[in-house]
């Protein structure tokens, strides 16, 4: 079975040592991190205490963050058998007896090295490591490993692999959607890209670029992955006693099946129909903010150039006491042709114009109304000047276009490089910055044609 292990930062140059140690009961797969400032809120996580016992958390960070040398650590992947159980009378549980005395024999022969923090019994070797009682718990502490991981770990190459991680034959595979999904724990979806794709890079981008416009109805890629192959990690949407429906679900309900009447149907005249009637028989209420929130991610999306915004990748999201449902949007790795990869390696080498993509390969599946259906995969261009026939939008599309430019669009690069870790390519970032420069060219266009889009003034 596997388990997790942590040598805290109190072993210092006895790491090495304490490993082989470990090394003697199970077999070792690790990774060694320095976690620096997150240190603090990866300890916060990884013990999330209750109000009454909140002090626990509050030792571990107090006996250990910027306490010795560094804050680096090891972590452990424990792959161990499992043995007879045992009861353990402090926890009031039954254990495996081969984790228990692994457990036990560690921090007994390394607790001398911890030098603060001793709690009121004199035992102090809580702060010397850390690990699992049994599977339960690995899968709860997963998440949070996996989350910090990527972003500490000193190169980006041969990064991690499924199997370090979970047994292969016990992933569970997730049949929405076109790409290959798995879930690694009840909780953790993993994600993969397209062969030879920058999806990745577009679902986190997104991801951030999103918030700054007020969409944060966004799933949470936690971080880049090199498993088998290259993806994102997801988290569930839903916590406990929260449920989600998808919107096609929605539709399938009114019997509209069809991925052209999906389409058709999916537009901003008539979702808050079906979606409030979907609401009313289902004793749910929307919340007040969901038709700005679809707003939004259309404008968004012929902003960005992001070409899938069927319903499948939107959903209901409520929790079962309240009842009240929020709009939710998952899936933005669609974005300009970056999962598109004989289009990818044409725009690296040179042969791919971008305005000529935006005129003959863009679609839109989220509509402003059931008539563009005759142009969901004509220029985005075309889309906006539908949404702008209505005036009630332009204060909206002029935030918009507040946000969207250089300034920002680089300082999304710069966080996320800084706080994944990790180098987004040249192209990728050239590919996102041209376009801009493009679409703001189209822009401009429009505004001569039309004399209502003069009222724009956010347009340089």
């Amino acid at each position: 079975m596997k388990l997790l292990g942590i040598l805290w930062n109190s072993i210092g140059e006895y790491v090495d040592e304490a490993t082989d140690d470990i090394k003697k009961y199970c077999n070792v797969k690790y990774y060694d991190l320095d976690l620096g400032k997150d240190y603090k809120n990866f300890l916060l996580e990884l013990y999330p205490f209750n109000e009454s016992e909140k002090w626990k958390a509050e030792f571990k960070v107090n006996g250990l963050v910027d306490k010795y040398k560094s804050n680096k650590i090891r972590i452990l992947i424990l792959d161990i058998p499992k043995d007879e159980k045992v009861y353990l009378k402090n926890k009031d549980k039954m254990m495996y007896k081969n984790v228990l005395e692994l457990k036990v024999f560690i921090r007994k022969k390394y607790e001398h090295l911890v030098t603060q923090n001793v709690l009121k019994d004199g035992k102090s070797y809580d702060n010397v490591f850390h690990m699992t009682d049994d599977e339960d718990e690995y899968i709860d502490n997963l998440p949070i490993i996996l989350k910090y991981l990527p972003k500490h770990l000193k190169t980006n190459e041969d990064l991690m692999s499924i199997s370090d991680f979970v047994d292969p034959n016990l992933l569970q595979r997730e049949i929405k959607g076109t790409r290959n999904k798995y879930w690694i724990t009840p909780n953790l979806l993993f994600k993969e890209n397209y062969v030879n794709t920058f999806e990745n890079y577009s679902e986190v981008f997104n991801m951030y670029f999103m918030r700054l416009f007020g969409l944060n109805n966004c799933a949470e890629y936690m971080a880049f992955s090199c498993f088998d192959k290259p993806g994102v990690l997801t988290k569930r949407i839903t916590d406990k006693n929260e449920e989600i429906v998808f919107l096609d679900e929605i539709f399938n309900k009114i019997n509209i099946f069809e991925k052209k009447d999906l389409i058709l149907h999916n537009n901003l005249n008539e979702l808050p129909n079906i979606l409030n009637n979907y609401c009313k028989q289902n004793n749910l209420t929307l919340d007040n903010d969901y038709y700005n929130q679809l707003r939004k991610i259309y404008l968004y999306d012929i902003l960005t150039c992001q070409n899938d915004r069927n319903p499948t990748n939107m959903c209901l999201k409520y929790d079962d006491q309240t009842r009240i449902a929020k709009l939710y949007f998952f899936d933005n790795s669609n974005m300009l042709f970056f999962y598109q990869a004989d289009l990818l390696k044409k725009y690296i080498d040179g042969h791919l114009d971008i305005s000529s993509y935006l005129e003959n390969k863009t679609s839109t599946f989220l509509l402003n109304k059931a008539s563009d259906l005759e142009i969901c995969f004509n220029n985005k261009i075309y889309h906006l000047k539908s949404f702008l026939e209505n005036q009630n939008n332009f204060e909206l599309f002029n935030d918009f276009l507040n946000i969207f430019n250089p300034d920002n669009i680089n300082l999304t690069f710069n966080y996320i490089e800084q706080n994944e870790n990790i180098k987004l390519p040249y192209f990728f970032k050239k590919a996102i910055l041209d376009y801009y420069q493009i679409f703001i060219c189209k822009l401009k266009e429009i505004q001569t044609e039309n004399a209502k889009i003069l009222r724009l003034n956010n347009i340089k």
